[in-house]
C-alpha cells in the first residue's frame, strides 16, 4: 500500500528528531479554491506583529511577492497534536480562519490553511517530508 518498505518508522524519526509535522507530498493549490486566504493570512501576521519568516518567504511567495500556492498535502501527515492544541498562534490562526467563514463560503481546504501557519511558525528542522511514502 505504501510502495517500498519504509527505511525507518516515521514515528521514531519524529520522536528522535523532535519533528512537529511530517508529510508525504507537496504540490500547488488551484488559486480558484482559496480566494482571500492570502490576504487573511497577512492580516493575521499584522494583528500579531509578526513578520513573514524566512521559511514562509522561501516557500510561500513567488518571484513577484505574491502567493506561490505551494501546499503540503494533508492526506497523509503526522502531527504533534500539541502543536494544534496548545500553540497560541496556531489556535489564533485557526480561529481567524473559522470566524472569517472562508471554509464555508469558498471551501478552503485544510492543506493551504495548515501550510501557511506551519511554514510561518515551525522551524525547518521540525517540518519534514517523508519521501519513502506515497
Amino acid at each position: 500500500i505504501f510502495g517500498r518498505k519504509p527505511i525507518e518508522d516515521p514515528f521514531d524519526i519524529m520522536q528522535k528528531r523532535r519533528i512537529q509535522y511530517a508529510f508525504t507530498m507537496a504540490n500547488i493549490e488551484d488559486e480558484l479554491h482559496i480566494p482571500g486566504l492570502w490576504s487573511i493570512f497577512h492580516q493575521f501576521l499584522k494583528e500579531h506583529c509578526l513578520k513573514p519568516s524566512i521559511a514562509f518567504r522561501k516557500t510561500q511567495t513567488s518571484w513577484f511577492n505574491s502567493y506561490s500556492l505551494a501546499i503540503i498535502f494533508t492526506n497523509f501527515a503526522i502531527a504533534n497534536v500539541s502543536l494544534f492544541r496548545d500553540h497560541s498562534l496556531v489556535r489564533a490562526w485557526l480561529h481567524k480562519v473559522d470566524s472569517n467563514g472562508g471554509i464555508y463560503r469558498h471551501r478552503w481546504g485544510d492543506a493551504p490553511i495548515h501550510t501557511l501557519i506551519l511554514t510561518q511558525l515551525i522551524s525547518r528542522n521540525q517540518l519534514v517530508r517523508l519521501r519513502y511514502f506515497g
